[in-house]
């Protein structure tokens, strides 16, 4: 395949067995460079350089194996991507399908089932603490349905009540109005 690819060295003063051995070393060369990339992207490659396709070089001989080698890498890195992400993809279904659970034992089921009645039994109560699941009990919120009368607010002593005359007591002096929290 490379003898078809113009040498960049000259025959002058050197001998059959020399020339040989030049063109073995100049071929063992790419061999090297080339070691696992797939026959048909070195077949691209030679393509492209012979058709002048390949912009780094410029010239009638052929590439040094270095610029042949990154021109096939560069060739055959957009398949390598799309392949390790392949795998990868493959490798996670394997994973996923091995950390699928076997068939349990009865025992277990057992403690399956009795950890949900658990459950279920605390949320029922909760739901009947907070009053069958209205949204003021959603939200632990106390609604007093008495009315308010002007009598009540006497009896508890609610400072700034109104009086049963109609007039507004003052404040004592120790009253701080509550502070909302946030």
């Amino acid at each position: 395949m490379f003898r078809i690819l113009p040498m960049g060295m000259s025959a002058d003063g050197m001998t059959d067995d020399q020339l040989r051995e030049a063109e073995d070393v100049f071929i063992e060369s790419y061999r090297l460079a080339l070691r696992g990339f797939p026959k048909w992207a070195v077949l691209e490659t030679r393509d492209a350089f012979i058709g002048g396709r390949v912009a780094e070089h410029s010239g009638p001989f052929s590439p040094n194996s270095a610029v042949f080698g990154r021109e096939c890498a560069r060739r055959v890195d957009a398949d390598r991507a799309r392949l390790g992400r392949a795998q990868r993809q493959l490798d996670e279904r394997r994973s996923f399908r091995s950390d699928e659970p076997g068939p349990l034992s009865e025992e277990a089921r057992e403690r399956g089932r009795r950890r949900v009645e658990e459950l279920r039994a605390s949320a029922e109560a909760k739901r009947r603490l907070l009053g069958q699941g209205s949204r003021a009990a959603q939200e632990k919120v106390y609604v007093d349905t008495t009315p308010i009368t002007p009598e009540a607010l006497d009896a508890a002593g609610v400072p700034d009540a109104p009086a049963r005359d109609g007039s507004m007591r003052p404040l004592a002096a120790t009253f701080q109005p509550l502070k909302r929290s946030a």
